[in-house]
């Protein structure tokens, strides 16, 4: 190790024990630091004091700030399979929450009325099942008779009828 690297370390040491929290000093006079080529130069500079003491222990109260990026364990995206006005979230945000757990309460009006509205279109439907059968049931014995046309067949008796009127027959 040359001089200036032992020189260098001396002096990092020192300072290292005086940020732990000293309390008795000795001031030491060390030589001037190595010139830019790597050759300790003592005469070149005056001369660096600096003082030592005796490490004990003590609390340093010295913040600590560190910049970085987090990442959390799991990630989840939250969705939802209706649309509304949101009128309640029982959590916040850094809350530990289970499977199950109730995140967002909805306004319920909302979902009641659109529950309404498809009941009342399903009522309609089977209205409309029940009116479509009632014919059915009505027409099939005069069909099975003849006693009613389809309206392909009534739209070309129609036609028919219509050309012998401009023929003047």
């Amino acid at each position: 190790m040359t001089k200036t690297n032992r020189a260098a370390w001396a002096l990092l040491a020192l300072v290292v024990a005086l940020a732990a929290g000293c309390n008795e000093a000795t001031k030491v006079t060390l030589p001037a630091a190595a010139k830019s080529d790597g050759q300790a130069s003592v005469a070149a500079a005056d001369p660096i004091e600096v003082s030592v003491t005796t490490a004990t222990e003590a609390r340093v109260d010295a913040p600590i700030r560190v910049s970085g990026h987090l990442e959390p364990l799991r990630a989840v995206t939250l969705g939802s399979d209706v649309t509304g006005r949101i009128v309640e979230i029982p959590v916040k945000e850094g809350d530990h929450v289970e499977k199950g757990d109730l995140l967002v309460r909805f306004d319920a009006r909302q979902v009641r009325a659109q529950q309404a509205q498809s009941e009342a279109a399903a009522a309609a439907a089977r209205a409309q099942g029940a009116q479509l059968s009632a014919d059915y049931a009505r027409m099939a014995p005069l069909a099975a008779k003849g006693a009613i046309i389809s309206k392909y067949d009534h739209g070309e008796v129609v036609s028919i009828v219509e050309l012998k009127v401009a023929a003047g027959s």
